[in-house]
């Protein structure tokens, strides 16, 4: 079954008749590639200074959304 709106689900709880999703608006592809790019930064060890991490805050995740939903 496919539930309207749980595009991008990244976690799931399911409690009697409640569905509850975590998700956001980055793709699988984009979670990859960002998590390959920490990864790969966080463990160099040959650091430089300034570090090569960007210097604006940024997201490990897309914007977030929690759905909560009947399944009964």
């Amino acid at each position: 079954m496919t539930l309207e709106g749980t595009d991008g689900a990244r976690e799931l709880l399911l409690t009697d008749e409640a569905l509850y999703v975590l998700a956001d608006d980055m793709t699988a592809a984009e979670h990859s590639e960002r998590r390959d790019w920490v990864d790969k930064t966080a463990t160099a060890r040959d650091y430089h200074y300034p570090l090569p991490w960007p210097r604006d805050e940024f997201s490990m995740y897309g914007t977030q959304r929690i759905l909560g939903m009947d399944t009964g």
